[in-house]
């Protein structure tokens, strides 16, 4: 009976000391998140530290603490590469149906990856924190997800889409008379009226929100002096230039020097603007690195020193393109549409197979990649070693030359000539030919090509397929560059509208051309068979 009354009390103990550790740290991190909400960052992170961690036991308190620690690490600008404990509170809140804490989860979720540059997933998890969100109308959350997805359209160039999330936060801002949500609104309604050519519009924007700019805080003010330098370099380089200046006075982003520099190159000042071009390298992303060598591959171009562009188009090219191509951004509009379309007749469980079925399709696809870098760069290797094999012939009948007889020092300086001539011109045509290649495979067209372009093509492509371009040049009857250039994309898989669109051709132009192609083909056969013939009748003569 002694043992039984015992047992009962310690149960009941145990019980009331869990409560009252749930209630404890509960409320703790309910004082933090409201410290939070209030800005007092230092504040919230004193506080949060003396919560111990290790004596939560409750699943809801663990949830909650592994979502105030996510929302602390973001506004303390501490960078967050895993989500596996944000993953754990999300996937708590969904199972116990709490929306207000699983909107703010995700929105941090989406907050997250879009610092990692990966908008497909952000935009995803965004979208599902607007949805939740809805439930409960927290106005606060409301305007955070506005603003992130206003950032997020701005990066794929859908400003229209920008445009309209930017505007809802300036009339949130406006109601609850919120000058911070003002100036932060009106700022991305300047950058997205200047994607938008509405130049007009983007002044008074920005002009509206300078008066504001010391209410902002200090970290994000570098942003809007980079945003107002920009624009004002168009028009008034002076104000662009001390506007710019304060934004590397509170932080060294690369799209300052970028700015800079470019307004260094506009007034001639060349090696000046390259330093500054090679500072923002140092700090910048792969997708702002790619921008920043194609500059400095287009000015040594464009001054003739074509070994030092076909240097940086080369390193621009081996970089991971992080960069969003038409189709992928076209991808991110019709996900944030269709999410909303779908949203409410589409379960979880298959939303998790969809992920799971596009993160092993990723694992194939980057595994392909790396396979056909390292085959391709094998190419490129062989085809130098073809291409040198002249220039190291000519350097040996120089060097024979040379020591045969000074009588031949005519013919030696003629051979140097040469042999300078085809290295120069072979760097040309092979910096064009991969400029042009890029401007295809990115969704150009040809509507401006020369011929000598179709030839720089036709050039660069051998380090591609070198048989492939062999077989055009061998098996068919004179085929042009233009008809070289056709059998070109089709070898590279373009399906029929791809190449109506990067030809600028209709399709019955289109078939005109495949079929003139296969007639030069029969008509060479035709030759090769009549040539045979003849050999033939002489033989038996």
């Amino acid at each position: 009976m002694k043992t039984s009354l015992r047992f009962a009390i310690l149960l009941v103990s145990s019980f009331v000391v869990s409560g009252c550790y749930h209630e404890k740290y509960q409320n703790a991190l309910e004082r933090v998140d409201t410290l939070l909400s209030k800005d007092m960052i230092d504040s919230a992170y004193h506080e949060f530290n003396r919560i111990e961690y290790n004596k939560i036991n409750d699943e809801d308190v663990q949830a909650y603490y592994y979502l105030i620690n996510t929302r602390l690490d973001y506004m303390r600008y501490v960078p967050i590469s895993s989500l596996k404990n944000l993953e754990k509170s999300i996937s708590y809140y969904r199972e116990n149906s709490n929306d207000k804490k699983l909107a703010e989860a995700y929105f941090y979720k989406g907050a997250i990856l879009i610092d990692q540059n990966k908008y497909k997933g952000a935009a995803l998890a965004l979208k599902k924190a607007e949805y939740y969100n809805t439930n409960d109308n927290n106005i606060e959350l409301q305007y955070k997800i506005s603003e992130k997805f206003s950032f997020l359209n701005e990066q794929i160039c859908d400003y229209k889409t920008a445009l309209s999330y930017s505007h809802k936060n300036l009339n949130l801002g406006l109601t609850t008379k919120n000058t911070n949500w003002i100036v932060y609104a009106m700022g991305n309604l300047a950058v997205e009226y200047y994607g938008l050519k509405k130049i007009d519009s983007c002044q008074f924007y920005l002009t509206s929100c300078i008066p504001y700019l010391n209410k902002v805080p200090k970290k994000d003010r570098a942003f809007f002096y980079l945003n107002i330098g920009y624009i004002y370099s168009k028009y008034d380089k002076a104000s662009a230039k001390q506007y710019l200046a304060k934004a590397l006075e509170i932080a060294p982003l690369p799209n300052t020097y970028n700015a800079l520099a470019t307004l260094q190159y506009e007034e001639g000042n060349k090696t000046e603007a390259i330093k500054l071009w090679e500072k923002a390298l140092q700090a910048a992303t792969n997708v702002q690195k790619k921008r920043y060598m194609g500059v400095l591959a287009d000015i040594y171009a464009s001054e003739g020193d074509y070994k030092k562009a076909y240097l940086w188009s080369i390193k621009r090219a081996d970089l991971v393109d992080e960069a969003y191509s038409n189709k992928q951004r076209e991808d991110i509009k019709q996900l944030q549409n269709k999410f909303d379309f779908e949203m409410q007749s589409i379960q979880y469980r298959e939303h998790i197979k969809l992920y799971w079925t596009i993160f092993i399709l990723a694992v194939i696809l980057s595994l392909l990649i790396i396979v056909s870098f390292y085959y391709k760069y094998n190419k490129v290797k062989l085809k130098n070693i073809e291409s040198n094999l002249l220039i190291n012939i000519s350097k040996r009948q120089i060097e024979k030359l040379q020591k045969s007889d000074e009588s031949n020092l005519k013919e030696v300086t003629m051979l140097k000539e040469e042999v300078s001539q085809m290295n120069s011109k072979r760097q040309e045509s092979l910096y064009h030919g991969h400029m042009l290649f890029e401007e295809i495979q990115n969704g150009g067209n040809i509507a401006k090509w020369t011929k000598r372009d179709f030839i720089h093509f036709i050039e660069y492509y051998k380090l591609h397929d070198l048989p492939f371009i062999n077989h055009l040049t061998k098996d068919y009857e004179d085929l042009s560059p233009r008809y070289m250039f056709f059998s070109i994309l089709e070898h590279m898989k373009k399906n029929e509208e791809e190449i109506e669109n990067i030809m600028c051709i209709s399709r019955s132009s289109l078939r005109s051309i495949r079929t003139r192609v296969k007639q030069r083909a029969l008509l060479f056969e035709d030759k090769k068979g009549a040539a045979k013939n003849a050999i033939d009748c002489k033989t038996k003569d």
